[in-house]
């Protein structure tokens, strides 16, 4: 396991509990996940980075990992972040304007973390043909066997339930397993737990 310096944690623009996570907890929860070296994996509305710096971590210097967001301006905290850890050449930002398509080819993912942003997909027009546009892009840029870990959250706005949600999910995707845990929260370390599919 990679140890990151204390010195290094207390100069990143994160919150403490963010600071914790990445001193091994980060780290731990990626390689649950089954992520390894060399992989290339995508961070699906990345924000500021709280699983795309140790997934960076656990792919290594031959791996990447494709941070994806719409704001710009947490990509540019994750970047600044990433650079004083040494992973900026293994991350890649991708800025959007929310489109729902993947500048990425095709079968070039190992996994696909996409965590506390379906309800944000949804919220778009109140409808499930976003989150359907979105899965039809992921299935297309994950390889064969390719992982998608979900984290599913704050949906009572947007009046579906977590198994509509699951629903959608399973026509395009087989459910593996749930693993639960610590897991970053917005700003905030939290029990909880993530769905993990694999795309077949």
């Amino acid at each position: 396991m990679n140890k990151i310096s204390k010195l290094v944690i207390d100069s990143l623009e994160y919150s403490n509990d963010a600071k914790n996570w990445f001193q091994g907890r980060g780290e731990q929860f990626i390689r649950k996940l089954g992520i390894t070296e060399g992989q290339s994996i995508l961070d699906f509305g990345c924000r500021i980075g709280h699983y795309a710096i140790p997934t960076a971590i656990v792919v290594g210097p031959t791996g990447r990992v494709f941070a994806l967001d719409k704001d710009h301006y947490s990509i540019d905290i994750l970047m600044k972040n990433a650079k004083k850890l040494g992973l900026d050449n293994r991350i890649i930002p991708i800025k959007t304007k929310g489109e729902l398509t993947i500048a990425l080819e095709d079968d070039m993912i190992d996994a696909v973390l996409f965590y506390d942003i379906i309800h944000i997909i949804i919220g778009t027009d109140g409808t499930l043909e976003p989150l359907q546009m979105i899965l039809t892009e992921v299935s297309r840029v994950l390889k064969s066997g390719g992982l998608l870990s979900i984290l599913v959250d704050h949906l009572k706005k947007n009046n579906y339930t977590k198994q509509d949600i699951i629903g959608e999910i399973e026509k395009f995707f087989t459910f593996k397993d749930v693993l639960k845990g610590e897991i970053m929260h917005w700003d905030w370390l939290k029990a909880g737990q993530v769905e993990n599919f694999s795309f077949d």
